[in-house]
């Protein structure tokens, strides 16, 4: 008996108290009653001492895995195609053979006990012997017996199943743990199979499942099992899982998606370790870009607090972004307090489509003393009280915020902003008026990218004021075509805006030939310039589209839509624009092949979008082909030509050791709309059935007259003469 404490006792410090031992703990004090032995209750003093110090510094190992308030993560099985639980009895039942004689039901399960919750534990040998007084001891021992022990997840039985030989020895021998296989099974198991034991049963019964991941697949892929690591060393020549160093562990689960690293935390000791470390090195979590948590959060399983916060108590402390947008959730008032308690260092954080109150964005202005980047966009219903409060104790710090679509936002809350402002995104706040923007210029003069698309209630004295205050403004944007009280005198101000690079005027009636010369003339930094759609076929002439080659510095250049986009208009730009990456000239119907062929003077064309260019054909395309061609010494770049609905066929281009690659799609659809200024209205609506079919029919014919083969029976030229007269003759 002392024997068996003793090993029980070393086993118990060597896991750092982490074994369930209380069963055999109190057996072992009713025999200690009897011999009167002092130093038993201090012995298992020491080892529960370190059980329940362990416990307090990481209770997520020990938390009930069926309480729903726990902080683990046992809501992420309610999606049943990534459910970590299996519902089938085989899977959670495993076999236990070559134990000894001396082990009774309730020994073996406190053993099992460690690799998770045993629901049942029955060995059948043990029905047909008789116990000593004890319930220890059996009166005729065998020599080797077996059991059947059901645990309460698939993941312990893994790994049980996974263990190596030193974490199965029990008694001094070394039991055996095999997938449970019913009766008629058990019979065509092959002596191999039984003498090897679980690498074989691993082998001849596949777990992993690629196309579905669940904590089962996870846990097998890095489960601290001898047999099956030394099994696949063997074969591959590697090492071990259990031969990595701590470190080196820490290191694998932080490359690990957070998902991953939440199932595999439950493995065992070591991995719950590692990753509790690899916690530290992950300073930004995106439930936006994360293709696997978009996969687990869906309609029937979305994002709730609980998981938010079982998230957050690992690697909150840590975040420096936080991005809560574009995923399905149900998060209220309490995921804004969560992040405020459990996340002091953030710098960014993204909000979006969360319905708050203002109590919460009071709290989490205040808790987030550090943070520089706020979005909270696509808010309808969030008036400037609520915004005034999110931004009371922190707006003098931020950098960066985006409010688009808030469509009941006037800006007054823009007083609580400082002079740190340098990015402000209004795109789609309809109120947005005067008064706005000259408290975003007279406390923010520091503003460097201003979108203000579909902001309609402002006017001429809004432009005037972003040009005498916002002198260091880079980027600005009004597209739109609801502008009542704006003027193109009043965007003539924009001249004196000597630094900006970018600038977009899309769908924008006031975008004249004389606005487009003055910003050639006095805007000779500008990079990207906009104008898809804008002005009419009268206020944009060839003229002044000409002088856009005058920019040497332009390297991305928008002009769909535009009806005077001609050849001679390509020809200039090319020839001028040598810095040119992107050109997208969409639904320019009187572009045709020699303004196209002209861009092959621009030396690091990456891409140019032709959608809906009916003149075009293959011809040109061909050249391009031809012109850009591969160069086996230098590395290049591939350029994109998009020719969906020009008169282009996949069949009559050739392209063989050329850069150029063809895109048949048609976008000419998507630049037609735009959320953010059409007021809930699509622009298509506008364009009636008859100008529709007029533009259908025209393209049709351009395409037949050039593409369809002539099938005329008139075979010499007499022939034909005389039916051509006769025709002309019928027509008049």
């Amino acid at each position: 008996m002392f024997q068996t404490l003793r090993r029980l006792h070393g086993h118990n410090l060597e896991n750092k108290g982490l074994n369930n031992l209380s069963e055999a703990f109190n057996n072992f004090i009713t025999r200690a009653r009897f011999f009167s032995i002092g130093h038993l209750r201090r012995t298992w003093s020491h080892s529960a001492v370190e059980f329940m110090k362990y416990r307090r510094l990481l209770p997520m190992l020990v938390a009930d895995e069926g309480d729903p308030g726990c902080s683990l993560f046992d809501d992420f099985d309610i999606n049943p195609g990534l459910s970590f639980k299996d519902h089938r009895a085989e899977d959670r039942k495993v076999t236990v053979t070559n134990i000894s004689s001396r082990v009774t039901s309730s020994q073996l399960q406190s053993f099992m006990g460690k690799f998770g919750k045993v629901q049942t534990c029955h060995i059948p040998s043990e029905d047909r012997r008789a116990t000593s007084f004890y319930g220890t001891l059996p009166k005729n021992p065998k020599k080797f017996t077996m059991a059947h022990v059901t645990f309460k997840t698939e993941e312990a039985a893994l790994s049980a199943k996974t263990a190596p030989p030193e974490e199965l020895t029990f008694y001094g021998q070394v039991m055996v743990v095999k997938p449970y296989a019913p009766r008629p099974k058990r019979r065509e198991t092959t002596p191999v199979q039984m003498g090897i034991g679980i690498g074989a049963a691993i082998a001849t019964k596949p777990i992993i499942d690629e196309g579905n991941l669940s904590r089962s697949s996870s846990s097998l892929s890095l489960a601290s099992s001898g047999t099956l690591t030394s099994l696949s060393s063997e074969r591959t020549g590697g090492i071990s899982f259990d031969e990595l160093s701590p470190r080196a562990l820490e290191h694998i689960f932080a490359f690990l998606p957070p998902v991953d690293r939440v199932r595999l935390e439950r493995l065992n000791k070591a991995c719950l370790e590692a990753a509790a470390k690899s916690w530290k090195e992950t300073d930004h979590l995106s439930f936006a870009s994360d293709a696997q948590l978009c996969q687990l959060f869906t309609k029937s399983n979305p994002l709730r607090n609980l998981h938010l916060k079982a998230f957050l108590l690992r690697c909150g402390i840590h975040l420096r972004s936080l991005d809560l947008s574009k995923t399905i959730h149900l998060l209220d008032d309490r995921a804004l307090e969560y992040i405020s308690q459990l996340c002091p260092d953030l710098e960014e954080l993204d909000i979006s489509s969360i319905r708050a109150n203002v109590t919460a964005l009071h709290q989490l202005s205040d808790s987030l003393s550090k943070l520089k980047k706020i979005a909270y966009r696509e808010m309808p219903n969030m008036n400037d009280k609520c915004l005034w409060y999110l931004f009371k104790s922190n707006g003098k710090n931020l950098k960066h915020i985006d409010l688009r679509g808030c469509n009941r936002l006037k800006g007054r809350c823009f007083k609580n902003l400082g002079v740190h402002l340098e990015e402000v995104l209004l795109d789609g706040c309809t109120r947005i008026d005067d008064e706005a923007i000259e408290e975003l210029c007279l406390r923010s003069g520091n503003i460097r990218i201003l979108r203000l698309n579909g902001c309609n209630q402002i006017s001429d004295q809004s432009i005037s004021m972003i040009s005498r205050h916002l002198l260091d403004l880079e980027s600005l944007s009004l597209c739109g075509d609801k502008f009542a009280k704006l003027t193109t005198d009043g965007l003539m101000s924009l001249t004196h805006l000597k630094n900006l690079k970018s600038l977009s005027f899309d769908f924008n009636p006031l975008c004249t030939s004389e606005l487009v010369e003055a910003i050639i003339e006095n805007i000779e930094r500008i990079e990207l310039l906009s104008i898809a759609f804008a002005g009419t076929d009268s206020t944009l002439d060839e003229r002044a589209l000409s002088k856009l080659g005058q920019l040497r510095n332009l390297s991305e250049l928008d002009i769909s839509g535009i009806a005077q986009v001609t050849n001679n208009v390509f020809s200039a730009i090319a020839e001028g624009c040598q810095n040119l990456r992107e050109l997208r000239a969409r639904s320019c119907i009187y572009l045709g092949d020699q303004g196209v062929s002209s861009l092959e003077k621009l030396p690091i064309l990456e891409h140019v979008d032709l959608s809906g260019c009916i003149l075009v054909t293959s011809k040109s395309i061909q050249f391009l082909a031809n012109s850009f061609k591969t160069d086996d010494k230098a590395i290049e770049n591939p350029i994109t030509i998009v020719a969906g609905g020009t008169c282009c066929e996949p069949g009559q281009i050739r392209l063989r050791s050329t850069r150029i690659v063809v895109d048949f799609n048609d976008y000419t659809s998507i630049g037609n709309t735009n959320q953010f200024f059409t007021d809930g209205k699509n622009d298509d609506d506008d364009l009636s059935d008859d100008e529709f079919g007029a533009l259908s029919t025209h393209r049709s014919f351009i395409v037949d007259a050039l593409n369809v083969e002539d099938d005329s029976p008139l075979a010499d030229e007499k022939s034909m003469m005389e039916w051509a007269e006769k025709e002309a003759a019928n027509l008049g």
